[in-house]
Protein backbone atom coordinates (compact mmCIF):
# COMPACT_ATOMS: atom_id res chain seq x y z
CA UNK A 1 0.00 0.00 0.00
CA UNK A 2 1.03 3.51 -0.46
CA UNK A 3 3.00 5.38 2.03
CA UNK A 4 0.15 8.21 2.05
CA UNK A 5 -3.01 5.68 2.46
CA UNK A 6 -3.89 4.34 5.85
CA UNK A 7 -3.11 0.30 5.81
CA UNK A 8 -5.44 -1.84 6.63
CA UNK A 9 -3.96 -4.56 9.59
CA UNK A 10 -6.66 -6.97 9.56
CA UNK A 11 -10.05 -7.24 11.19
CA UNK A 12 -10.50 -7.69 14.75
CA UNK A 13 -13.65 -9.89 15.42
CA UNK A 14 -16.39 -9.30 18.21
CA UNK A 15 -19.71 -7.70 18.96
CA UNK A 16 -18.89 -4.16 18.81
CA UNK A 17 -21.29 -1.16 19.19
CA UNK A 18 -22.03 -1.11 16.26
CA UNK A 19 -22.71 -4.82 15.72
CA UNK A 20 -20.04 -5.30 13.31
CA UNK A 21 -16.30 -6.48 12.80
CA UNK A 22 -13.64 -3.57 13.76
CA UNK A 23 -10.60 -2.88 11.01
CA UNK A 24 -7.15 -2.95 12.72
CA UNK A 25 -5.20 -0.29 10.73
CA UNK A 26 -1.80 1.44 12.31
CA UNK A 27 -1.72 3.89 15.39
CA UNK A 28 -1.37 7.84 14.14
CA UNK A 29 -0.24 9.66 16.57
CA UNK A 30 -1.37 12.98 15.80
CA UNK A 31 -4.98 12.18 15.24
CA UNK A 32 -7.27 13.59 12.55
CA UNK A 33 -5.73 16.86 10.16
CA UNK A 34 -8.53 18.96 12.47
CA UNK A 35 -6.87 18.03 15.69
CA UNK A 36 -3.06 18.26 14.39
CA UNK A 37 -3.75 21.74 12.97
CA UNK A 38 -5.54 22.96 16.66
CA UNK A 39 -2.41 21.29 18.31
CA UNK A 40 -0.08 23.61 16.18
CA UNK A 41 -1.58 26.87 15.01
CA UNK A 42 1.56 28.55 14.34
CA UNK A 43 2.91 25.74 11.49
CA UNK A 44 5.11 27.83 8.89
CA UNK A 45 3.62 27.49 5.18
CA UNK A 46 5.95 24.39 4.25
CA UNK A 47 4.70 22.23 6.69
CA UNK A 48 1.09 22.95 5.52
CA UNK A 49 2.62 22.45 1.86
CA UNK A 50 3.98 19.24 3.12
CA UNK A 51 0.79 18.40 4.29
CA UNK A 52 -1.73 18.86 1.23
CA UNK A 53 1.42 17.11 -1.29
CA UNK A 54 0.98 13.96 1.21
CA UNK A 55 -3.22 14.32 0.80
CA UNK A 56 -2.61 14.49 -3.11
CA UNK A 57 -0.06 11.91 -3.27
CA UNK A 58 -2.55 9.51 -1.14
CA UNK A 59 -5.15 10.81 -3.88
CA UNK A 60 -2.80 10.08 -6.95
CA UNK A 61 -2.55 6.95 -6.20
CA UNK A 62 -6.09 5.74 -5.41
CA UNK A 63 -7.12 7.21 -8.83
CA UNK A 64 -4.33 5.74 -10.61
CA UNK A 65 -6.16 2.47 -8.75
CA UNK A 66 -9.26 3.29 -10.43
CA UNK A 67 -10.53 4.25 -6.83
CA UNK A 68 -12.51 7.13 -5.52
CA UNK A 69 -12.56 8.39 -2.27
CA UNK A 70 -16.07 10.00 -1.98
CA UNK A 71 -15.79 11.44 1.79
CA UNK A 72 -12.45 13.57 1.82
CA UNK A 73 -12.97 15.91 5.01
CA UNK A 74 -10.66 17.25 7.38
CA UNK A 75 -11.51 14.36 9.79
CA UNK A 76 -10.14 11.45 7.81
CA UNK A 77 -6.71 12.97 6.83
CA UNK A 78 -4.62 11.32 9.77
CA UNK A 79 -0.92 12.42 10.72
CA UNK A 80 1.69 9.98 11.70
CA UNK A 81 4.26 10.33 14.12
CA UNK A 82 6.60 12.42 11.57
CA UNK A 83 3.63 15.07 10.81
CA UNK A 84 2.83 12.74 7.68
CA UNK A 85 -0.51 12.77 6.45
CA UNK A 86 -2.48 9.87 5.00
CA UNK A 87 -5.77 9.26 3.91
CA UNK A 88 -8.52 7.28 5.63
CA UNK A 89 -11.70 6.47 5.50
CA UNK A 90 -12.99 4.77 2.56
CA UNK A 91 -16.04 4.45 3.47
CA UNK A 92 -17.53 5.93 0.06
CA UNK A 93 -15.16 4.39 -2.07
CA UNK A 94 -15.94 2.53 -4.94
CA UNK A 95 -14.03 0.29 -7.68
CA UNK A 96 -14.78 2.22 -10.93
CA UNK A 97 -15.14 -1.13 -12.23
CA UNK A 98 -18.03 -2.42 -10.35
CA UNK A 99 -20.33 0.67 -10.08
CA UNK A 100 -22.50 -0.43 -13.03
CA UNK A 101 -25.84 -0.56 -12.18
CA UNK A 102 -25.04 0.81 -8.31
CA UNK A 103 -26.47 3.83 -7.31
CA UNK A 104 -24.86 6.76 -4.81
CA UNK A 105 -26.27 7.83 -1.01
CA UNK A 106 -25.44 10.73 0.41
CA UNK A 107 -23.93 10.35 3.23
CA UNK A 108 -20.34 12.34 3.09
CA UNK A 109 -20.17 15.54 5.12
CA UNK A 110 -22.03 18.21 3.34
CA UNK A 111 -19.88 20.97 4.04
CA UNK A 112 -16.90 19.08 2.09
CA UNK A 113 -18.61 17.95 -0.76
CA UNK A 114 -18.96 18.34 -4.34
CA UNK A 115 -22.08 20.12 -5.66
CA UNK A 116 -22.60 17.77 -8.12
CA UNK A 117 -23.59 14.95 -5.76
CA UNK A 118 -26.29 16.77 -3.84
CA UNK A 119 -28.90 15.23 -6.41
CA UNK A 120 -28.16 11.82 -4.98
CA UNK A 121 -28.00 10.53 -8.98
CA UNK A 122 -24.70 9.55 -9.29
CA UNK A 123 -21.45 7.92 -7.70
CA UNK A 124 -18.66 10.20 -6.43
CA UNK A 125 -15.59 10.40 -9.73
CA UNK A 126 -11.92 11.49 -9.02
CA UNK A 127 -13.13 15.12 -9.94
CA UNK A 128 -15.71 15.28 -6.83
CA UNK A 129 -12.71 14.07 -4.86
CA UNK A 130 -10.58 17.37 -6.24
CA UNK A 131 -13.38 19.81 -5.12
CA UNK A 132 -13.40 17.76 -1.35
CA UNK A 133 -9.28 18.36 -1.90
CA UNK A 134 -10.25 22.06 -3.05
CA UNK A 135 -11.53 23.02 0.83
CA UNK A 136 -8.95 20.48 2.09
CA UNK A 137 -6.41 22.85 0.86
CA UNK A 138 -8.05 26.20 1.84
CA UNK A 139 -8.62 24.41 5.06
CA UNK A 140 -5.02 23.71 5.46
CA UNK A 141 -3.61 27.10 4.87
CA UNK A 142 -6.66 29.78 5.99
CA UNK A 143 -8.24 27.33 9.12
CA UNK A 144 -11.36 28.62 6.97
CA UNK A 145 -14.08 25.65 6.63
CA UNK A 146 -16.08 25.48 4.06
CA UNK A 147 -19.54 27.51 4.37
CA UNK A 148 -18.67 28.42 7.29
CA UNK A 149 -21.39 31.14 7.26
CA UNK A 150 -24.03 28.30 7.20
CA UNK A 151 -24.25 26.66 10.91
CA UNK A 152 -26.59 23.47 9.70
CA UNK A 153 -26.59 20.73 6.98
CA UNK A 154 -29.83 21.67 5.51
CA UNK A 155 -28.55 25.42 4.87
CA UNK A 156 -25.25 23.87 3.31
CA UNK A 157 -27.02 21.60 1.01
CA UNK A 158 -29.20 24.21 -0.44
CA UNK A 159 -26.15 26.63 -1.13
CA UNK A 160 -24.39 23.52 -2.76
CA UNK A 161 -27.62 22.64 -4.62
CA UNK A 162 -27.65 26.50 -5.78
CA UNK A 163 -23.81 25.77 -6.57
CA UNK A 164 -22.88 28.57 -4.28
CA UNK A 165 -18.69 28.73 -3.33
CA UNK A 166 -17.81 27.48 0.08
CA UNK A 167 -15.25 30.39 0.84
CA UNK A 168 -16.63 33.91 0.09
CA UNK A 169 -13.45 35.26 -0.55
CA UNK A 170 -9.56 34.78 -0.24
CA UNK A 171 -8.10 34.09 3.58
CA UNK A 172 -5.66 36.08 4.79
CA UNK A 173 -2.68 33.40 4.96
CA UNK A 174 -3.70 32.28 1.35
CA UNK A 175 -1.23 33.60 -1.58
CA UNK A 176 -3.04 34.92 -4.59
CA UNK A 177 -1.40 31.48 -6.68
CA UNK A 178 -2.82 29.30 -3.88
CA UNK A 179 -5.66 30.52 -3.83
CA UNK A 180 -6.05 30.46 -7.84
CA UNK A 181 -5.65 27.04 -7.70
CA UNK A 182 -8.16 25.91 -4.58
CA UNK A 183 -10.81 28.21 -7.32
CA UNK A 184 -9.94 25.84 -9.91
CA UNK A 185 -10.01 22.74 -7.50
CA UNK A 186 -14.04 24.30 -6.70
CA UNK A 187 -14.96 24.82 -10.19
CA UNK A 188 -19.09 23.75 -10.96
CA UNK A 189 -17.78 22.80 -14.12
CA UNK A 190 -16.16 19.47 -13.57
CA UNK A 191 -13.47 18.90 -16.20
CA UNK A 192 -12.30 21.99 -15.53
CA UNK A 193 -10.72 20.81 -11.86
CA UNK A 194 -7.22 19.42 -11.85
CA UNK A 195 -6.33 15.90 -11.75
CA UNK A 196 -4.50 14.65 -8.20
CA UNK A 197 -1.25 14.39 -10.44
CA UNK A 198 -1.92 18.52 -11.53
CA UNK A 199 -2.30 18.74 -8.02
CA UNK A 200 0.72 16.89 -6.50
CA UNK A 201 2.48 18.46 -9.32
CA UNK A 202 1.83 22.25 -8.40
CA UNK A 203 2.84 21.38 -4.69
CA UNK A 204 5.65 20.02 -5.48
CA UNK A 205 6.22 23.07 -7.61
CA UNK A 206 5.27 25.01 -4.60
CA UNK A 207 7.57 23.09 -2.13
CA UNK A 208 10.47 23.87 -4.33
CA UNK A 209 9.82 26.85 -4.24
CA UNK A 210 9.27 27.49 -0.40
CA UNK A 211 12.30 27.69 2.33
Amino acid sequence: MHENILSLLGVAEGDYATGCHALVCPWMENGTLERYLKAYPRMVLRQKLHLLRDVTAGLRYLHSQAVRHGDLTNYNVLVDVNGRAVVADFGLSYQLSDLHGSSYSLTAAARWMAPELTDGHGPPTTRSDMYSFGSIMNYVLSRERPFDRHQDNMHVFSALHNKEAPFTSRGKDVSGEHWKFIQRCLSNSTPSRPSAEDAYKFLQRELDSTK
